[in-house]
């Protein structure tokens, strides 16, 4: 089993508040699934829908995305990978629905990084717009298609940091 070497900072998220969310530009964002689940952890994996449905952004498995500042994500979702604003990381229609955020991690030993190398994080990250979302879980981590946890994964080990 390979090891994360990522530390959890917890932050409060409070939807109705006006105050801005502090994260530092390459931090991976999570959230869980519907009915406040993550799949992924049990023995036999499962998808909790079928292709039909995350075709349609109807699987809410567990989400990640990447914070690349000014308050925008990039992150792989049906149909493909795309940078938007931060809030549209989790709709309103998935918290109803049971979602949670929970917080944001970044690698350990990464507020040491130079800014030279989260910048190559946030441009690599940008190359990848628009490249489809690996709807089969073929070939996750790309580099032509991308899952969200993919994604992210792709992205750390491209600029020499093994997650």
């Amino acid at each position: 089993m390979k090891k994360t070497a990522l530390i959890l900072i917890l932050v409060s998220f409070v939807f109705a508040s006006s105050e801005v969310l502090a994260l530092q530009r390459g931090a991976v964002l999570y959230h869980t699934s519907k009915g406040d689940t993550i799949y992924g952890r049990a023995a036999a994996l499962e998808l909790p829908c079928s292709a039909i449905q995350l075709a349609h952004r109807e699987m809410k498995s567990g989400h990640v995305g990447l914070y690349i500042g000014n308050e925008r994500i990039i992150h792989a979702v049906a149909p493909s990978v795309e940078e938007t604003a931060s809030v549209n990381f989790i709709p309103q229609s998935y918290l109803d629905e049971g979602c949670r955020y929970l917080g944001a991690k970044v690698p350990v030993g990464f507020d040491a990084w130079p800014g030279e190398q989260v910048d190559q994080l946030i441009l690599l990250a940008r190359e990848q717009v628009g490249k489809p979302y690996d709807i089969q879980f073929r070939h996750q981590k790309g580099p032509d298609t991308f899952t969200c946890v993919g994604l992210v994964e792709y992205l750390y080990e491209q600029v020499g940091y093994d997650i």
